[in-house]
């Protein structure tokens, strides 16, 4: 079992660096977090060159942050809100009254 403890401070953290693979393929490989992230920044907590598995994280990720394994980085990035189906229809459906509202009006003219 291994825990990598990663140290938040602003916009910075800790950051793991390894040349090689980073083999996470043990159940109980952890990763905690102290201090509290600035809600908007990405943070990089290691650098690697493949990896297989995933951390063991039960409920220490920070409120509102997600870790995503990317090719050669483990990153720590806040969730983003993706509008619902029916808000996109809403908004198109805006846009096109507003467009329908100030069309240009033409007179009709009698020969």
């Amino acid at each position: 079992m291994a825990t990598f403890a990663v140290d938040i401070l602003g916009s910075a953290s800790d950051r793991l660096a390894i040349a090689g693979a980073l083999n996470l393929t043990n159940a109980k490989d952890q990763i905690t977090f102290t201090g509290t992230p600035n809600g908007t920044s990405t943070y990089v907590l290691a650098t690697y060159g493949s990896v297989s598995g995933i951390f063991d994280v039960a409920d220490t990720l920070p409120a509102g942050y997600r870790l995503i394994y990317g090719l050669n980085e483990l990153h720590l990035a806040p969730l983003t809100a993706v509008p619902e189906p029916a808000t996109w229809v809403a908004a198109v459906l805006t846009i096109l009254a507003v467009g329908w509202t100030q069309r240009p009006r033409w007179k009709k003219t009698r020969c």
